[in-house]
């Protein structure tokens, strides 16, 4: 099954509209693990909804997921774990005291990177303060999957990215625009 992992933090929303607006999810799991404050999550969701012809739904545990749908993480629980099934995806919550983020993006990354999942999977950091995400998008790189970055201009607040392209976590640095291109290409094989 083919996978989209987002993970951004502040400055987002704008970045996320145009990355959802430009790459074919028909066929993947789409989880965006965005620090967002949980009571905002239902209007993220309405908003997403408004302005993407893709469902977009929020991420609810041992719901199978489905491959079309955009689903946006939860805020309650820092870690989520994807797994798998009966031949179906789903994820589980769980709570970290150690965790000081909502969705934790390096332990969303990290789960998938220690699956079969990783090497059908594509993920890209977008905008945020800090550097969640950045070791597991580094874990993902090792285990096979694409591993994107947007570049400077096209995220308002660059420190995620920043420190994920610091450790070489990442396979390419793009245009939020352009991530579509090459993810398209990894999921058809025309891109290692």
């Amino acid at each position: 099954m083919k996978l989209l992992l987002v993970g951004a933090s502040a400055g987002s929303i704008d970045t996320v509209e145009k990355l959802l607006a430009a790459i074919d999810t028909s066929k993947a799991v789409t989880l965006l693990a965005i620090h967002i404050g949980n009571r905002y999550l239902g209007d993220f969701v309405s908003l997403l909804q408004k302005r993407s012809s893709k469902p977009v739904e929020l991420l609810e545990e041992f719901v199978p997921l489905q491959p079309g749908t955009v689903y946006l993480c939860d805020t309650h629980d820092s870690c989520i774990d994807v797994c798998q099934g009966n031949g179906e995806l789903y994820v589980r919550y769980n709570r970290s005291e150690s965790s000081i983020y909502k969705p934790d993006i390096n332990y969303l990354f990290t789960n998938v990177a220690k699956s079969e999942l990783a090497k059908g999977s594509a993920a890209i950091l977008l905008s945020g303060i800090g550097s969640d995400g950045a070791l597991g998008l580094k874990a993902l790189k090792s285990s096979g999957a694409l591993t994107l970055v947007i570049d400077e201009k096209s995220a308002p607040i660059y420190g995620i990215p920043r420190a994920a392209i610091e450790m070489g976590a990442h396979c390419r640095i793009v245009d939020v625009k352009e991530a579509a291109f090459y993810i398209e290409r990894f999921w058809n094989g025309e891109l290692s």
